[in-house]
This record gives C-alpha cells, structure tokens and sequence, in this order.
C-alpha cells in the first residue's frame, strides 16, 4: 500500500508497522490517527497541568507520542533510526531534546527575555526542526506547545483542520516552519496568534497570583520587556480595571514601573483602585518613581496642601523633603 502525503509531511515508506488490518486507504489511515491523537489530547490538555518544568522531559516527550499513535503504528514513542527532511541525524535525536528540556528547564528559573507564547513558539519549532519520530511530528509538536501553553495559563492555537491538507494553511504553516529555521520566529508566532494563542495581558502578568509564583525578579522583569518588545499594551487594564503600572508601584517592583513609564504608561488617570499612578507611588513610599512622574509632566505643587491628592500628609512632607 502507498499512501499520499501533502507539501512538508514525511512519507510513510514502510508500512509493516501499521496496527489496525483494516486499515486499506488514506482516508482510514487518517480517520484512525485522527481518533488516537484525539484520546491523547483529551490527556494532556486537561485536568491540571504542572508547571513545564516538572514534565518537560525525554522521556515525557516519547510517552505524549506513544499515546498520540500507540494504537495505529507499532514504532509510536520510538526515535527513528533513518534520516528524513526536516530531521536531524537520528544519532542526535536524543541529545537535542534534551538540550531542548534543559532550555526549558532554565527558563523556569533564570531570566529570559522571551514571552511565554514566544516560548511555545520555540519549543514548537525545535521538536519539528529535530523530527524525533518516524511520523507524526507536527502534531505531536503542536500538541507539545499546546500543553505548555496551557500549563502557562495561556490560550493554545486552534490548529487549521487543513493543516493534512494541500491548502493555504498548511503552505503558511510550513513557510512559518522554514522561516523559522532561518531563525525568523515572528511568521510562526504570528500564524499561532492568527488561529487564537494569546500572550497574557501586562495586568495579568504582574497581578495575578500564579505568574507572580511563575515568574519572580529578573525572570518577571524579562518577561515584561519582553512583552513591551513585542508592543502590548502598557495601559491595558485587564485585572479586573487596574493598570500594569498601579500594579507595579504596589507590589514594589520599582524598575518595572520604570520601564512601564519609558513605553508609555499614562500616570495621571485614575484605574479601579480610585488612585493614578503618582498617588499610588507616594503612598506606597516609592518616590523616586513620584518624582520621575513629576519630571514627566504630572501637575505637582511642592510645599503646598495639594489637597486633591489622596495621600497621606507625612507622604508628601518626606516627598518634598527629598526632592524640592
């Protein structure tokens, strides 16, 4: 049997390992693989998922193949041992993943300045660019970053149904693949953003609970210029009405408020907690970043009630005592 295969799929030369005997066309061939990898996304994109660095391993990455088609091919879960385009030499496959894990791993600790979708994008990319298996690895990889995504609390692609196909998805998909490779990871992030995958909010990222558990010091610090590189909004208010900027002065992080105020952040409106910026600056005691709002343009009077304000009294003595 020979069985067709679309621009960039790896063709299936041998087909001896092939499970099911009914299995006679494409059309079962792919009906079949459709309803094994279904069962596996159902396993790894719900419940609750650990943080990437507690699963993101060699052999977690065979088991998320086996599972996607144990049911369908007798060498599921198994590296190849021929070579194939995309592919690295089949002796590497098993030292580039775990390069790729040790990435991953350090990312959940050291300071990158990389988005958490730019992250997926990149795993995404890797696990094609090393094609560990016989068949089967674009979607294992997309079923890879969908769950680091999620694991990330972020929303995963909704992958064109096309993308077995001939059409223009899969052409722009596999352009993104290639560009990829060139080290031009925009067109693939943008082809995940396209079909739903969202990077969080700057109000989300700084005040919800989990990220602050996920992403602390430099790592948050990275993660926020990251996020400004990539042009998000600096005056989102997404939390529930608070701005990046309030969210900053109050936790103390001082260099993101810094940054946040260089791209733009607005610091004279008032967000849901009743106070603008250079309110929540002098109540929170951070008056060098008062007073960077002053240089700005925010309308203070030194040495005068300034009763408008809703700051305590002793604030504003030591504000003008350091500064006019």
């Amino acid at each position: 049997m020979k069985f067709d295969y679309p621009r960039g799929a790896t063709p299936i030369d041998d087909i001896s390992g092939l499970i099911p005997e009914w299995v006679r066309t494409q059309q079962d061939l792919n009906l079949v693989e459709a309803e094994n990898i279904s069962q596996a996304a159902r396993k790894y994109l719900s419940g609750n998922i650990g943080l990437p660095q507690k699963w993101f391993t060699v052999r977690f990455l065979q088991k998320v193949h086996l599972d996607m088609l144990g049911e369908v091919w007798d060498w599921a879960g198994r590296f190849r041992t021929t070579n194939t385009i995309p592919g690295v030499v089949p002796y590497r496959i098993r030292s580039d993943l775990e390069d790729l894990c040790a990435e991953v791993s350090y990312w959940s600790s050291n300071a990158v300045e990389l988005t958490l979708l730019e992250q997926a994008a990149w795993i995404h990319h890797r696990l094609v660019f090393i094609h560990p298996f016989p068949n089967g690895n674009g979607r294992f990889s997309r079923l890879v970053a969908d769950r680091f995504l999620k694991a990330c609390r972020l929303s995963s692609p909704q992958w064109p149904v096309d993308l077995g196909g001939d059409g223009e998805h899969r052409k722009s998909y596999i352009d993104a693949l290639k560009n990829a490779d060139k080290g031009d990871m925009e067109p693939l992030i943008c082809f995940m953003e396209t079909h739903g995958a969202k990077d969080l909010a700057l109000s989300q990222l700084l005040g919800h609970s989990f990220f602050k558990q996920l992403c602390e010091g430099e790592r948050l610090e990275c993660l926020v210029k990251a996020s400004v590189r990539r042009g998000y909004n600096v005056n989102d208010v997404e939390n529930n009405g608070h701005s990046p900027l309030n969210i900053a002065i109050n936790l103390g992080l001082k260099k993101i408020a810094a940054l946040l105020l260089d791209n733009g952040a607005k610091f004279k409106e008032s967000d849901r907690s009743g106070l603008c910026p250079f309110e929540c600056a002098l109540n929170c005691n951070m008056y060098e970043i008062a007073y960077e709002m002053h240089k700005r343009g925010y309308p203070y009077s030194p040495r005068h009630p300034n009763i408008h304000l809703k700051v305590p009294y002793q604030n504003l003595y030591k504000f003008d005592q350091l500064y006019f």
